[in-house]
């Protein structure tokens, strides 16, 4: 707690009760609340009021939190000590009604009931996230990474496994929705950094690219021809478009970009002809059927490895095929290491970008 406070402060519309006995400060605004229902619940209240403070001295000492001279000033914003004042106070319709409209409340309501260890509120607001929230929850949110950044760190906190691949995966798509990729990126990028997730990193990066140079509907980069080779030139030519606008990211975080687009590039060339592993037992068609349908994706869309590996999967799966080609079912063993070699990809994305 921090005895100096600001000179100008003002009182809660909502929160300042009138016979509350208790008088807390965050930021500027004054909250008068009811010491019980402050303290249940919370080891952390509990014990910063059993111990009485006294600020001032001879005439003019003061009991610290029972008037507006003295008030328990804590290191909290004013939206989210309101936020805690608000499931502390509200009615059980309240409460029940409560969604995820309302992100930044509940976003600022985790963070605040995780500081002070209201060990039941907490999981309370963290699973109505976790159920509530949609995948695009958070777009449109002001400031919503760095609320998003809260949220997950709580999340990785607690153990809540969940409610981390959700948020990961909402900021994951805010990059592929935004107006501004580079900009969501270089935002999102270091608080993935401070997580230490590899595989959250590498998907961001991805996410950038696809976003991007792959981005569906751009010209086709990848060439349909199998006599082009991969030069220096060709593989330079993407990079001046795109990757050569990245200022606002660091050396390393550049250098991760760089060797993630190129390993991916060189793949995609690869992906022309049919993987070694899906001819099985030398099955007449396979092949045939792979260059076929590879040969059909000009449209810069499938530039990207990842997107191609899954499509080839889908039509691979799918029934709807010419009689030589049936019996490619889900069944057959082709399909299984299809699947196989796009699991690993998937799961390879991380050391293809460094982030291993």
């Amino acid at each position: 707690m921090i005895h100096q406070f600001p000179q100008v402060t003002t009182r809660d519309s909502t929160y300042y009760i009138e016979d509350g006995n208790r008088v807390f400060q965050a930021g500027n605004c004054l909250f008068r609340v009811h010491r019980y229902l402050i303290e249940r619940g919370s080891p952390v209240f509990k014990a910063m009021l059993s111990l009485e403070q006294v600020v001032g001295k001879n005439s003019e000492t003061l009991v610290e939190g029972l008037s507006d001279e003295s008030p328990i000033v804590c290191e909290d914003s004013a939206e989210s000590f309101r936020a805690l004042c608000w499931i502390l106070y509200a009615s059980p319709n309240e409460i029940s009604d409560a969604h995820a409209s309302d992100l930044q409340r509940l976003i600022a309501l985790a963070s605040i009931t995780h500081k002070y260890e209201f060990t039941d509120l907490e999981r309370w607001v963290l699973k109505l996230l976790c159920d509530r929230v949609p995948d695009d929850g958070l777009m449109g949110v002001s400031g919503s990474v760095d609320h998003l950044g809260t949220l997950l760190f709580i999340a990785i906190q607690v153990k809540y496994k969940a409610l981390v691949a959700k948020v990961q995966n909402i900021m994951i798509a805010m990059i592929g929705q935004s107006q501004d990729p580079l900009h969501t990126l270089a935002n999102t990028i270091p608080i993935a950094e401070r997580t230490t997730d590899g595989e959250f990193q590498a998907k961001l990066f991805y996410g950038y690219l696809r976003a991007t140079i792959w981005k569906k509907g751009s010209p086709s980069r990848v060439a349909t021809s199998e006599n082009t080779a991969v030069t220096e030139g060709s593989i330079g030519s993407d990079v001046n478009h795109e990757l050569l606008k990245l200022s606002s990211l660091t050396e390393n975080q550049r250098l991760k970009l760089y060797c993630g687009y190129c390993s991916l590039m060189l793949l995609r060339v690869r992906l022309r002809q049919c993987p070694q592993a899906l001819i099985v037992q030398n099955l007449e068609g396979t092949s045939d059927w792979w260059t076929s349908e590879i040969s059909r994706y000009g449209d810069g869309m499938y530039d990207d490895p990842g997107m191609l590996l899954g499509e080839m999967l889908t039509k691979m799966g799918s029934r709807s095929r010419r009689s030589w080609l049936e019996t490619l079912s889900p069944g057959r063993p082709e399909y299984a290491k299809l699947k196989k070699l796009k699991d690993a990809f998937d799961k390879g994305l991380p050391n293809r970008f460094m982030c291993g």
